[in-house]
């Protein structure tokens, strides 16, 4: 397809760089509806002859765009138009009772399939980081798993947990609620006692647990549950694909 090349830009310190100028153009593209979601974009060399810069311009266009997850690499494959951003607001009590049936039935309305992948368990595992009350519970275990939604990995979560709720853990776990379900199971119901979020650049091992490049943007969620007699039992930190997942603090739900 014949398009405008990207020359008469100026040379100098102040100039817009041309892998800037080339992501913008292709951005337009995929906003004005000449490629959708899923289509696949032209290859660099395409795109190189097509705006007159060279090849790695091209290459760095393409690869900024799939790190701000507007397109997606495939290996082998080429890069496609990512699907459109659906964000999904997700409310699940945190009861034996509530907790699978409100998560799957709002997934399932939305279209969406997922699993709670268990990655590793690591048992006496060092507590750097993990709040005092809960260190103070007894010997802690670390469980990392990933939530895959569709085929591809949106969470990646560390969970430090007391090690006599996570026996078995292998054998129990259910990809329908993971971690959750497991000491629910136990517990019957759990209680919030605090979140915090803040955004931050994947590092390298979170970048590979989420398959993204390292310094894409992330959100992180820590929080700490107690049991129905507010003892805690779990910190998580949560580590989302800022391309994927936000989070909404609602002030009109209630606990009730």
């Amino acid at each position: 397809m014949p398009g405008p090349t990207l020359g008469g830009v100026p040379e100098g310190a102040n100039a817009t760089p041309l892998y800037e100028i080339a992501r913008e153009r292709i951005r337009q593209m995929i906003t004005d509806g000449i490629y959708g979601p899923g289509d696949r974009l032209p290859s660099e060399a395409e795109f190189a002859e097509r705006f007159g810069v060279h090849r790695l311009t091209a290459r760095r266009a393409l690869e900024e765009l799939a790190r701000e997850g507007v397109a997606v690499a495939r290996k082998g494959s080429g890069t496609f138009v990512a699907p459109h951003r659906t964000h999904l607001p997700i409310s699940v009590p945190l009861n034996r009772e509530s907790f699978t049936p409100n998560l799957e039935r709002q997934l399932r309305a939305a279209g969406r399939h997922y699993r709670e992948i268990l990655l590793d368990v690591a048992m006496d595992h060092p507590a750097r980081g993990v709040p005092r009350e809960l260190r103070e519970t007894g010997k802690l275990c670390l469980v990392s798993s990933a939530l895959d939604i569709d085929g591809e990995i949106w969470l990646y979560t560390n969970a430090w947990v007391t090690q006599q709720r996570v026996k078995g853990i292998r054998r129990r776990w259910r990809e329908n609620d993971g971690l959750y379900g497991v000491i629910l199971d136990q517990v019957g119901e759990l209680v919030t006692l605090w979140r915090a979020f803040q955004a931050e650049p994947a590092v390298a091992e979170v970048a590979e647990r989420l398959r993204i490049r390292t310094g894409s943007p992330i959100l992180v969620r820590d929080g700490l549950t107690a049991d129905a007699q507010r003892v805690p039992l779990l910190y998580v930190r949560r580590h989302a694909r800022a391309d994927r997942v936000r989070y909404v603090v609602d002030y009109r739900a209630t606990d009730g």
